[in-house]
């Protein structure tokens, strides 16, 4: 895979030897030291924190995560004064400025956390990935937006506990929600093989078919990979979908996988354009350009 030559930002999705915070934890007030969309630059948790604290882990390239906005905005607009919803990014702080700029009014604060100090600490499989939070800063739930729902905050907000259960730690998605692509919030990209990887990822994300999806990617010629992806965001965004697509698809056959994470990240069973990948290559490999791994 060197001939991809990707000059990326160093952009840790998951590391599987990490202890994240689970349902029930205490979190820390972890410092945000760079924030936007706030009356500060730099903060803490606790300054951001409301009765109820949702952190949605966010991505531009992350079509799910840009579709489930319009209703995290209208739970902070209908709860504005017990909600407080924070997006949490491991991006360029100069990108989520422009994507934030472009949709003017944005509701939430946006944390920059290009040193990882969230993602480190709440380590998430896949994208989206949201934690809500009591006013304690115990965690109450971990889901993706999409399945948070109005009755559980109602009764979040009525008394501080935990009323929803899920069955494990990692997102549950929905199978009723469908694509639609009319919403302007969806940005599609205009790059066939990113095209490609965003719908394999929404598809995996809303528990669809996914197997033509990866019979395209194993078929795809190799050449046509090496010139298909012709800037680092296009790679990034190629290669960070292709991640969070194959962990959802695998954990949607058998969740009980992530319970040996280390097996689960290790396991070689992804092929594209020909090459056989983990998810462990994908991220350290390609997406951390062979840095050591821990």
């Amino acid at each position: 895979m060197k001939q991809l030559s990707f000059l990326l930002t160093l952009f840790y999705l998951n590391c599987p030897a990490q202890v994240a915070y689970k349902k029930g934890d205490a979190v820390s007030n972890l410092p945000a030291k760079q924030i936007l969309n706030f009356t500060e630059s730099s903060t803490t948790l606790n300054k951001l924190q409301g009765n109820i604290t949702i952190l949605d882990f966010f991505g531009t390239w992350c079509a799910p995560c840009i579709k489930a906005l319009p209703e995290l905005q209208a739970y902070q607009t209908k709860y504005k004064t017990e909600l407080k919803v924070i997006l949490v990014s491991t991006e360029d702080k100069n990108k989520l400025a422009a994507f934030i700029s472009k949709r003017q009014p944005f509701a939430f604060p946006m944390i920059v956390d290009e040193d990882q100090i969230f993602t480190n600490a709440f380590n998430p499989p896949s994208y989206p990935y949201t934690v809500v939070l009591d006013k304690n800063l115990n965690v109450l739930l971990i889901t993706n937006a999409a399945d948070l729902t109005e009755t559980m905050l109602e009764k979040f907000i009525a008394n501080g506990k935990t009323i929803a259960e899920t069955k494990s730690t990692i997102p549950v998605i929905p199978t009723e929600i469908k694509r639609d692509t009319t919403m302007a919030v969806y940005n599609e990209s205009n790059n066939i093989l990113v095209k490609l990887s965003q719908d394999f990822m929404y598809a995996a994300k809303t528990n669809e078919a996914t197997a033509d999806y990866i019979n395209r990617l194993k078929d795809l010629k190799y050449d046509a990979l090496l010139t298909g992806l012709k800037n680092d965001d296009d790679k990034k965004a190629f290669w960070i979908n292709l991640y969070n697509a194959y962990t959802n698809t695998s954990l949607h056959k058998n969740p009980d996988q992530y319970k040996n994470r280390k097996a689960f990240f290790k396991q070689e069973n992804i092929v594209v354009a020909g090459k056989i990948f983990s998810l462990d290559k994908i991220e350290h490999g390609i997406l951390r350009r062979s840095k050591i791994k821990w």
